[in-house]
């Protein structure tokens, strides 16, 4: 009976949730390291491992997201309430370990926190706009003791428009007050364009402390798919050049390149590299060769992932 009563819980506890995703990876770096100015040659081997579970309700209303790294430590996980849905507008509701951050093209424009905190979210949309606001309240010490972020995420059509402000309760105690901003924009250049075998994304962002230092940092870029070609380039402040290039020409092998500089002083900052990546069975390979100077470094990365 005792068995029983033990296999019907388990049933009604799967049986209330539409949905229920686990995921996970373990993957081992080994890197060989010559240092050309010292000529000494070393290297390592370094496992790494993740794993996370979502759920949600049958219906659809309530659920919860988790993430652990290698510690088995909580990187994030929330759960989550959704009290009004409507095509319009639907408010949804989070509370747990939230991050909250922006960045475009692989720069972090505004690194925003990873806290504990409460959070509302309103989505609202009509025709082609589409509009999400986030209000993020942490926990502090005193004499705030509440602090708050907002992160609004706007679509019109092509236009992507993210905005993150940090630490709102302070910045307005301060004297004079200041605010913690960063903003970016994408553009999907391709869809505007007609391009039928192609894709275009052109954008940037940037962030600051407004009024002191409007721009502490700014990026611009664009990315491209072309075939079995895609590709990146982008320029950060304050002379950071960056463009990447990969291709599936030579399936079921992936290959690509990339490239980094100081436009200012190139050769002394100049950094490159060549990768390849396969599959075998049930293990992902990526092999690779960078130099940045006064290292070369051979890495190969097996992982496995559900």
């Amino acid at each position: 009976m005792k068995k029983l009563l033990v296999v019907l819980l388990a049933l009604v506890t799967v049986a209330s949730f539409a949905a229920v995703n686990l995921s996970g990876s373990l993957s081992v770096t080994t890197e060989i390291t010559y240092n050309a100015s010292t000529s000494a040659l070393s290297w390592s081997v370094a496992p790494s491992a993740s794993w996370g579970a979502s759920a949600s309700g049958s219906d659809g209303t309530t659920g919860f997201t988790v993430s652990f790294g290698g510690s088995f430590t909580a990187s994030s996980g929330y759960v989550w309430y959704k009290p009004y849905i409507s095509d319009p507008l639907t408010v949804e509701l989070r509370a747990g370990r939230l991050s909250r951050s922006l960045s475009i093209f692989g720069t972090t424009v505004i690194n925003g926190v990873t806290a504990n905190s409460l959070a509302a979210g309103f989505t609202m949309k009509s025709g082609d706009l589409s509009d999400t606001l986030w209000v993020y309240i942490d926990p502090v010490s005193a004499p705030n003791y509440v602090e708050l972020d907002l992160v609004n995420r706007l679509t019109f059509g092509a236009i992507k428009v993210d905005a993150l402000v940090n630490n709102i309760v302070a910045n307005a105690s301060s004297t004079p007050p200041s605010a913690n901003l960063g903003l970016t924009v994408s553009i999907d250049a391709g869809n505007l364009l007609n391009l039928q075998a192609a894709s275009l994304t052109v954008g940037g962002g940037f962030s600051g402390t407004f009024p002191s230092a409007p721009l502490s940092l700014w990026v611009v870029g664009a990315s491209f798919k072309i075939d079995q070609f895609s590709g990146l380039i982008k320029f950060t402040n304050p002379a950071a050049l960056y463009a990447e290039l990969s291709t599936t020409l030579f399936a079921p092998v992936d290959a690509g390149l990339y490239i980094s500089t100081d436009v200012t002083d190139p050769f002394n900052t100049l950094s490159l590299g060549v990768w390849a990546s396969w599959k075998l069975g049930v293990l992902s390979n990526r092999i690779s060769l960078d130099y940045a100077s006064p290292n070369v470094t051979a890495a190969w990365i097996v992982s496995a992932s559900f």
